[in-house]
């Protein structure tokens, strides 16, 4: 879900919230944009709920909200075709193939 226009500088405190912090909010489909996951907020009513954590380092409780079908692609190519049917822009891709970089734990 894309929520906008969120101005982050200019919520007080009890509205600002972080990247994986719940929050409860008046939305309502974006009309002027055609990408399905696109809503307006009204930021006057944004509740701010508990943020999601990463486990000691892992992103384990994160992953049971984003690694979820409907948001995975075999491929960018995939990803661009669902594009072409109904505007979808956001989806994660599988990667093909390691470089020769050095891989280090995400941390969080």
């Amino acid at each position: 879900m894309r929520l906008y226009p969120i101005p982050l500088r200019y919520l007080d405190d009890r509205r600002y919230f972080r990247k994986y912090q719940w929050i409860e909010a008046d939305v309502r489909r974006a009309d002027e944009d055609p990408r399905p996951e696109s809503y307006r907020i009204r930021v006057d009513d944004i509740r701010v709920g508990d943020q999601i954590g990463t486990e000691r380092g892992t992103w384990r409780q994160r992953a049971t909200w984003i690694l979820v079908p409907e948001n995975l692609f075999d491929s960018v190519e995939s990803l661009q075709a669902r594009q072409a049917e109904d505007n979808t822009s956001l989806g994660l891709c599988n990667q093909l193939k390691s470089s020769n970089r050095t891989r280090s734990p995400l941390t969080g």
